[in-house]
């Protein structure tokens, strides 16, 4: 990164080492921040350590302050982190030509045929993602650009958590900038990369100290014999921007215990038959929201003519909190979930059986639009569920609705799913796509080849997770859950068949779900501020928001295929903000958040956020993510824990968990600490009961491994490095008093 002195102020131009020489791959003359009130350029540079210290101010009559900065090389990276603080009594800004302030880099001139040879050669990763062409989300703050005549591969990022200026009186973060390219005429055809600004919000820049940060880098990159595909240019992004990341340890939302505790408090408020029950002549049946309420769907449906019914069954609420009770009652005979797991299935039972359940209806004989990510989920979960269950007809139904409606349809759309298809033509209808969909029915596919032994199945799978793997990076997201399923899908896959194919699917599935990531916390206002929002996940593509359902979702996923990561450590860490950050969506941890509500322990369905609904108002209480809450149990504390609970203690066996027998149980986990310091703890462990023999194996980075014998009563006393891993391996063996 060199600076040069002009009139007005030190430029700046980005240069690559190519061989033994230099060469410049941007225009000269670079601004820092940009805009008719900014065009922030040094007026003194100084040397500090490896980095340099500068500074500039501007004195006109309507816009003085002063800044100051740093540029910083990341060590062992190629990133640069350049941090700028302007300090001023406030600024009308965006009143004249631009849109301000701006991030961006001059490339300069653009090569000849540029809307040629120059467009279909580069590699542009533009973000935040997006869906249905319009309509970004606001997750992933970064780009990466390939120029093949430039033969430079560019990265940026940008650290949203400091930029607290962005609001509705500036620029309101992702409803006006974007991480990406643009072209531009000026005479002559050039382009600029960067976080590119696009609507004004307001014209008030605020008094006292703003910070600008963000981090770029650039590297050589020859283009034989092909420039680099998207796929591949995201997931070396995602892996490069994860290191960038601040440390998880320390923050926990107020009154945030343990999820062994908000399981136990979820249990019994979902036993609520005043707020959480609904009943009508064919029996009682759970509610997707408590007491029904959700006054945005209200005022979204009257706004559309339409009348939101909250007091409606929610079948996709007991089946996603029927599962993980299922594995708690059964590593745990005689556990608190017994009730809850009986009312569960009996609704569920009753509810595929009634005339208004269209899952197991087989082909309609009219047009029935139906929601495709909803069924296909909603089917697998069935079949999960019922897969090992002993009710052989409600099986039978189940199958013969897959391979009657489910895989006749995704053939039909050629395992390209729309948002919405109709059950009597099993073809799409209506605007959207949801090709994420092949993850879930991938998923389906793969457990119905390993139960079933039929190779048509898995057949299936392979079609779907290649379609997935090939449709364009933009065009791939839709529910976030949809593309972590995913991840598992093609590392199974991968496990059963052993074809390499599928492994480099997982890669880039799970680079697509950490782009679905918030890697920020929002600081814009004192009400986004009620939660820490890094490690969370943009719920849809462009709702803006994370939810609890999903979040714990992604984390399950991911945490379930970890094991097949060369290192593990950033996922860990991705994994310990989610194992925190997650209880700020309990009224129990965040009562000022929506005000009383009249259960503690079922999640809001989403926490604020800048871009989020807020003029939609309350979303409601997610009885339909409720379930969660057991997994996140199951992930975090269930089966073993740590005495300091800055070391997470991960359960990576999540949806992979065999039935129990009644003499053996085994588990693997990962320990972590989040500290950058050494730390000694003990580690207890749940599973084992008071008569039960325990082995525990315990195994470092570097493959030496320890076995120690821990009976019910005792902890294991264990060593971690600075921001340390280790597995764990725990076989118990049941002994009846």
């Amino acid at each position: 990164m060199v600076f040069t002195p002009g009139e007005n102020g030190y430029g700046f131009h980005l240069e690559l080492r190519d061989g033994e020489g230099w060469r410049r791959v941007t225009r000269t003359d670079n601004v820092l921040v940009s805009g008719d009130s900014f065009d922030l350029r040094p007026a003194e540079i100084t040397a500090s350590g490896a980095g340099l210290v500068i500074a500039g101010s501007r004195t006109d009559a309507d816009r003085k302050y002063t800044w100051q900065g740093t540029v910083m090389p990341v060590p062992g990276t190629s990133w640069f982190h350049l941090q700028i603080t302007v300090d001023s009594d406030g600024f009308r800004i965006g009143e004249h030509r631009s849109v301000e302030p701006e991030i961006s880099v001059s490339l300069g001139g653009l090569p000849p045929y540029e809307r040629g040879d120059h467009v279909w050669f580069k590699t542009l990763v533009q973000n935040p993602t997006q869906w249905n062409g319009e309509g970004r989300g606001n997750d992933f703050p970064a780009l990466s650009y390939y120029d093949p005549y430039l033969q430079a591969q560019f990265r940026m990022f940008f650290d949203m958590t400091p930029m607290s200026w962005m609001g509705k009186d500036t620029i309101a973060r992702f409803y006006g900038y974007s991480c990406s390219f643009r072209r531009l005429y000026d005479g002559e055809p050039s382009a600029e990369i960067g976080l590119l600004a696009h609507a004004q919000s307001g014209h008030d820049f605020p008094a006292g100290q703003q910070v600008f940060s963000w981090y770029i880098s650039a590297d050589h990159l020859d283009d034989e014999p092909t420039p680099p595909d998207e796929q591949d240019a995201l997931q070396q992004l995602v892996d490069s921007c994860l290191p960038l990341l601040r440390s998880s340890t320390g923050y926990w939302p107020e009154h945030a215990t343990s999820w062994a505790d908000f399981a136990a408090g979820c249990g019994a408020d979902l036993m609520s038959t005043e707020h959480s029950w609904g009943s009508d002549e064919s029996g009682e049946y759970l509610l997707s929201y408590v007491d029904g309420r959700s006054d945005a769907w209200e005022k979204t449906m009257e706004a559309r003519g339409r009348e939101h019914v909250g007091s409606e069954p929610c079948l996709e609420s007991a089946l996603w909190a029927l599962r993980p009770v299922d594995v708690l009652q059964s590593a745990f005979p005689g556990g608190p979930y017994a009730g809850l797991q009986t009312r569960l299935e009996n609704f569920i039972r009753q509810e595929v059986g009634r005339d208004r359940c269209q899952v197991l209806s087989g082909l309609a004989t009219t047009p029935t639009p139906m929601g495709s990510w909803q069924y296909v989920y909603i089917l697998a979960e069935m079949w999960f569920l019922y897969g090992g269950r002993g009710d052989d007809a409600l099986l039978a139904r189940i199958r013969q609705e897959i391979d009657t409606v489910a895989v006749p349809m995704a053939r039909e759309v050629q395992y390209l799913f729309p948002l919405q298809f109709d059950k009597q033509s099993l073809r799409k209808i209506g605007p959207g796509s949801a090709y994420a969909v092949c993850g879930t029915y991938a998923l389906l596919m793969v457990d119905l080849a390993g139960r079933t032994g039929e190779g048509q199945y898995l057949d299936e799978a392979r079609r779907a997770i290649r379609a997935l793997a090939n449709v364009p990076i933009d065009a791939a997201l839709q529910e976030v859950v949809l593309i972590a399923q995913a991840i598992d899908a093609a590392d199974r896959l991968h496990a059963l068949t052993g074809e390499p194919e599928w492994d480099e699917a997982r890669k880039y599935f799970r680079a697509q779900t950490l782009r679905m990531m918030y890697w920020y916390d929002d600081t814009t206002s004192p009400r986004v501020q009620q939660a820490s929002h890094l490690g969370m996940f943009l719920a849809c593509a462009n709702i803006n928001y994370p939810a609890f359902f999903e979040n714990i979702e992604a984390d399950a996923r991911l945490a379930a295929t970890i094991l097949a990561e060369d290192d593990p450590a950033a996922t860990l860490q991705v994994l310990d903000y989610g194992r925190r950050n997650n209880f700020s969506f309990f009224p129990r941890c965040s009562p000022d958040m929506y005000g009383p509500m009249p259960l503690d322990f079922i999640p809001f369905e989403d926490v604020p956020m800048l871009e989020g609904p807020n003029d939609a108002g309350f979303l409601g209480q997610e009885i339909y993510g409720a379930g969660f809450t057991f997994r996140a149990h199951l992930l975090w504390d269930a089966f073993a824990s740590a005495s300091d609970r800055e070391v997470m203690v991960l359960s990576v066996d999540s949806y992979r968990e065999g039935p129990t027998s009644t003499t053996t149980w085994q588990g693997t986990f990962l320990l972590f600490n989040s500290r950058s310091e050494p730390v000694e703890t003990a580690i207890s462990f749940p599973i084992i009961g008071g008569s039960d023999e325990g082995l525990v194996t315990l195994t470092s980075p570097g493959g030496k491994a320890s076995k120690h014998a821990v009976a019910g009563d005792q902890t294991l006393p264990v060593k971690l490095g600075p921001r340390g891993w280790a597995s764990m391996g725990v076989a118990v063996v049941r002994r009846t008093v």
